[in-house]
């Protein structure tokens, strides 16, 4: 008797699936999407009423309303053309003076108020008025690179 039941309660599991997805074939052929979802929703029993949100929109000079997620081409041309020159500011700097220590130790200062203190023991040295820019080396290394050529190991003091 309890092999009835199950077999009975199995084939019902079963028959309510195969319905269930006929269901499911139908909206998945809808094309628009508030549609789609509300079939989806009936298909799997859920009641709660579906409520629609406005997209947000923003004002322009002229008060004329723009949706907000339109971002005009010329607000992200100027945006990157920004961030560009700040990148290349913080890259690109001229040495603006050189200071020795009594011990030997070399400190260049720069026009962006960065102060490097020569790191190698190589006699190589940087010029007032030259342009160097940062280049990272292995395991957190800074190197100050002249446009013409020496590469120097600094670190960066604060």
């Amino acid at each position: 008797m309890v092999r009835i039941s199950s077999l009975a309660a199995l084939l019902c599991a079963l028959f309510s699936m195969s319905a269930q997805a006929d269901e499911v074939k139908k909206c998945l052929e809808i094309q628009n999407s508030d549609q789609r979802l509300a079939c989806y929703d009936s298909a799997f029993g859920y009641s709660q009423p579906v409520v629609s949100v406005e997209k947000p929109v923003r004002k322009t000079n002229d008060n004329s309303a723009v949706p907000a997620d339109v971002v005009t081409s010329a607000v992200t041309t100027k945006a990157q053309q920004a961030y560009d020159q700040v990148i290349a500011d913080s890259k690109s700097m001229v040495i603006t003076k050189v200071g020795e220590t009594r011990r030997g130790q070399l400190y260049f200062f720069t026009d962006k108020g960065r102060t490097f203190k020569r790191l190698t023991d190589r006699n190589l040295t940087l010029k007032v008025g030259q342009v160097v820019r940062l280049e990272k080396g292995l395991l957190s290394a800074i190197f100050l690179v002249a446009e013409d050529g020496p590469k120097i190991k600094v670190s960066e003091i604060k």
